[in-house]
């Protein structure tokens, strides 16, 4: 099954949604953990931005995010890592194509996920903007 990107301008207002509807900065950029391609938003270390979405910011980035306890239909996460010097929005497997794919913009380019890479931040070495479909 090849993952598709999810398209940019969609990407960016929904990064756009999730940080501006509000959150308090907190000790790390990142509440979520991801396993098989499925996000977990830890909601009890992350501000709610009213049921939507789950806010997270820090010194080193920021990230939205939403799972299956949110009221988003699309689980995934939005993040900017400015530690690792990356932005990125990953859609859960779970999602609909294309929202169950990644795509992210770094020093290096623009990568997109593929059979064998579906996380955004893992090794891109193997990801490039053909894998954006």
């Amino acid at each position: 099954m090849r993952r598709t990107a999810v398209p940019a301008a969609a990407s960016l207002s929904l990064f756009l949604l999730f940080f501006l509807m509000g959150g308090t900065a907190l000790a790390g950029p990142s509440g979520s953990q991801e396993t098989a391609n499925e996000v977990d938003c830890n909601e009890d270390s992350s501000t709610s931005a009213a049921g939507v979405a789950y806010v997270y910011a820090g010194t080193n980035g920021a990230e939205a995010c939403a799972d299956n306890t949110s009221a988003f239909p699309i689980d995934g996460s939005a993040t900017v890592d400015a530690e690792d010097g990356y932005a990125a929005i990953d859609g859960d497997n779970s999602n609909a194509e294309p929202a169950n794919g990644y795509a992210r913009v770094d020093g290096t380019g623009v990568h997109c996920g593929n059979e064998t890479n579906q996380d955004s931040s893992a090794d891109q070495s193997g990801n490039t903007a053909t894998d954006c479909g």
